[in-house]
């Protein structure tokens, strides 16, 4: 199964039901309260695992007299992963060639050596020493492995549910009215794991069952029938999270929820609640194989240090 929205919504109401104060709180609030928990409770935990739940991959082309280049806007935490640059050469071979990270005070060696390339935080840019460009073949890109976070959850009325796909064009069981000719969408996955599979994607027109897209190559190669298309930024389900994290999701919105209507009393029972949920998830996910150990590579070993030194000489590895 799926955590859709929806099934968040009821959870939490049939906990929390208070006629009292109930009409306080609107779907959108108990969504908006979740949003939070997300951020602030569930990526954290699943980051602590370090077993890469939240990985995704771009590439930026290296323009030659261009040595900042952006993060990728939805990183978590403004980060990377890894950053690698990917030469492909005239036969389609690709060989990829490492990107230390140096300091600001060490940069400047950086370009009396013109072969090794390396780049540092400027803000929110990296910059790139020397002018990478000149020191690696042509249509040479950056490649980006960053964490893109969980969608914003909404309810299924802002929602498109793929039935079928035909070239750029995708028939679903009706448009919401946020989604139009000019906006961006996310498409997300319906089955468990709800990944992002695109976004981003431009919509070039819409009717009241079509939505119309430049190419094929905007329209993500795993998107199948059943799947979501929703406005940038935002999924009926819950992106990438486990389905064994529901319960300790629920209680959390619901506290969150408690709190705004002053049921301190309820707050309490729900910490009791949210404590052992929350050690049951972090060993549910830890680790995230069991029958493969995580092999470490010595690069400056006996048998590997010479070999290291030579890329580290002409690559920067």
């Amino acid at each position: 199964m799926a955590i859709t929205a929806d099934y968040l919504l009821r959870g939490v109401k049939r906990r929390i039901t208070d006629p009292q104060h109930q009409n306080r709180l609107e779907n959108a609030d108990i969504l908006a309260f979740a949003d939070q928990v997300v951020q602030a409770e569930i990526v954290p935990i699943m980051e602590s695992a370090q077993t890469d739940f939240f990985v995704t991959y771009s590439e930026t082309p290296i323009i030659a007299g261009q040595t900042e280049y952006a993060i990728p806007y939805r990183a978590v935490g403004r980060n990377f992963r890894e950053i690698k640059i990917k030469n492909t050469g005239d036969t389609g071979n690709v060989a990829w060639r490492n990107v230390p990270l140096i300091s600001i005070e060490n940069a400047y060696q950086y370009y009396a050596w013109t072969n090794i390339a390396g780049f540092y935080f400027k803000g929110d840019v990296i910059q790139l020493v020397p002018d990478v460009a000149n020191i690696t073949a042509p249509n040479s890109t950056i490649g980006m492995w960053w964490r893109l976070p969980p969608n914003r959850l909404v309810e299924f009325d802002l929602t498109a549910q793929v039935v079928s796909i035909a070239s750029n064009v995708i028939t679903v069981d009706g448009v919401p009215g946020d989604i139009e000719a000019g906006s961006f969408v996310d498409f997300n996955q319906a089955q468990s794991g709800c990944s992002i599979l695109g976004y981003d994607a431009f919509v070039v027109a819409t009717s009241s069952t079509t939505i119309t897209f430049s190419s094929p190559d905007d329209i993500p190669s795993r998107l199948i029938p059943g799947d979501y298309i929703n406005l940038q930024g935002t999924s009926y389900v819950l992106n990438f999270v486990p389905n064994e994290c529901y319960p300790l999701l629920e209680t959390l919105t619901c506290r969150r929820a408690c709190n705004a209507i002053a049921d301190y009393e309820a707050m309490k029972i729900l910490d009791e609640d949210a404590k052992i949920e929350r050690e049951n998830f972090k060993k549910l996910i830890e680790p995230r194989i069991d029958g493969e150990p995580n092999i470490i590579v010595n690069p400056r070993s006996l048998a590997r240090g010479w070999k290291f030194n030579q890329r580290n000489w002409l690559y920067g590895q």
